[in-house]
């Protein structure tokens, strides 16, 4: 295989542009060239767009869809790839990329390859639609967890994905004693903190069929429970150590939308 070393220099490459060749990157050479003067007007101050001594790729982004140089849709469906290059090997870089995807809208896509070595990551999933991933929400997801875009650079209906995941962190709710999480809209993440024993139990309003992951500390799977009958409570027990679970219905989410009640039980 390959190393990946070569291929994950070139974001230092792009790192170091200027912001007007970020932006060319993301709408390309022709369109940059007509649009010259916008261009240079809009993005004069390049410390606008600069935050912590860093290009701020989020603004960058926000601000060319404001002017109508990133659209939401193409004039018909089409087949289209979403590439990530990252440095970091890190166990969350799969969740929180894949995660973003279907933050920006996209849930119906392939992995074409995953390649992993000590160098880095290197991820290409691609899917057919005539919607476009949003960039915007791509990068605003990426960076609630920690995760920078250093570069984004599209060509035709390929967009290719620079990104540190040195600072990633997954968001999960922290078991203690007891969680009580109402008008639930999508599946619910918690952290074990070490507690093997607890009662989920779920509104007495909602037909809740749990499906429930459970995850190691590393977020490699571990477990998962399905029932296909309705729950009113579950006890759950997980060996010693830290986990992740994720919490959902077999059907639809809508099953447990008016919330559910986690209590942490003593071993006996």
């Amino acid at each position: 295989m390959v190393r990946l070393f070569a291929v994950l220099l070139l974001p230092l490459l792009l790192f170091a542009a200027s912001i007007k060749e970020k932006v060319k990157e993301i709408i390309g050479t022709e369109k940059f060239n007509q649009s010259l003067l916008i261009i240079n007007t809009v993005f004069a101050n390049e410390e606008r767009f600069m935050h912590d001594s860093q290009v701020d790729m989020l603004k960058i982004l926000q601000t060319l869809k404001k002017l109508g140089f990133i659209k939401n849709n193409l004039e018909a469906p089409q087949k289209q790839s979403i590439e990530l290059y990252s440095f970091t090997v890190n166990p969350l870089v799969y969740k929180l990329f894949l995660r973003s995807i279907e933050e920006a809208g996209v849930f119906r896509y392939q992995i074409d390859r995953i390649v992993q070595d000590g160098d880095g990551v290197f991820a290409r999933l691609s899917f057919y639609s005539s919607f476009i991933a949003d960039p915007v929400k791509i990068t605003k997801f990426l960076h609630h967890y920690g995760a920078k875009v250093l570069s984004v650079v599209v060509e035709e209906n390929s967009w290719r994905y620079y990104i540190d995941f040195t600072q990633a962190r997954f968001a999960a709710l922290s078991l203690q004693k007891e969680l009580h999480i109402p008008n639930i809209r999508k599946g619910v993440w918690i952290e074990s903190n070490g507690i093997t024993s607890f009662l989920i139990k779920s509104h007495r309003k909602n037909h809740w069929h749990p499906k429930i992951y459970i995850y190691d500390s590393n977020l490699n799977p571990v477990d998962v429970i399905k029932k296909t009958k309705r729950v009113k409570k579950l006890r759950l027990k997980l060996p010693k150590g830290f986990y992740y679970i994720k919490i959902a219905d077999t059907f639809t989410i809508d099953n447990i939308k008016y919330g559910i009640d986690i209590y942490a039980l003593e071993d006996k």
